[in-house]
C-alpha cells in the first residue's frame, strides 16, 4: 500500500495519538508531517486505523463540522432515523449511500449538504404550519 500523501501540500501523512494533538478524543488521528505548519488532519473509526474520511484543513474541517451539525437536527428532531436520513441526503445529494460521509465531503458538498438539510427543514415547517391552520 503506498505511503499517503497530504492534499494540501504533498508531504507525507503520520499516525498519531488524538490526545497528543491535545483532542477531548480518544484514538487515533492521521495529520501531515508537516503539522503545524500544514494543519491537516482527520480522525481514525475508534479502535482502528482506519480514516474516517479523507484529510482536511482547519476550514475545511469547520465546514464539515457545521454541515454535520445542520444534518444532524434532521434525525435528532425525531422526524426520521438516522439511517433514513443519511439515505434522503444520498440521494439529494446524487452520491452513493458509502460515500455520503462528512468526513469526505469537500467545501463544496458541505454547503450543498447545508442548503439540502435547509430547504428540507422549511418544507416540513410549512407543512406543519399549513396542517395546524387548516386542521
Amino acid at each position: 500500500m503506498p505511503q499517503p500523501v497530504c492534499p494540501y501540500c504533498g508531504s507525507d501523512v503520520w499516525l498519531v495519538s488524538s490526545s497528543s494533538l491535545k483532542s477531548d478524543r480518544a484514538g487515533l488521528t492521521y495529520i501531515c508531517s508537516r503539522f503545524p505548519d500544514c494543519d491537516a488532519r482527520v480522525n481514525c473509526h475508534p479502535g482502528s486505523i482506519k480514516p474516517m474520511g479523507s484529510l482536511g484543513d482547519p476550514q475545511l474541517r469547520r465546514w464539515r463540522e457545521k454541515a454535520h451539525k445542520k444534518f444532524d437536527q434532521l434525525w435528532q428532531s425525531g422526524s426520521m432515523s438516522r439511517r433514513q436520513a443519511y439515505c434522503w441526503l444520498a440521494q439529494a445529494m446524487n452520491l452513493p449511500e458509502s460515500e455520503t460521509h462528512f468526513a469526505q465531503f469537500n467545501q463544496q458538498q458541505c454547503q450543498q449538504a447545508i442548503d439540502l438539510t435547509t430547504v428540507y427543514q422549511r418544507k416540513s415547517y410549512n407543512i406543519a404550519v399549513k396542517h395546524i391552520h387548516t386542521g
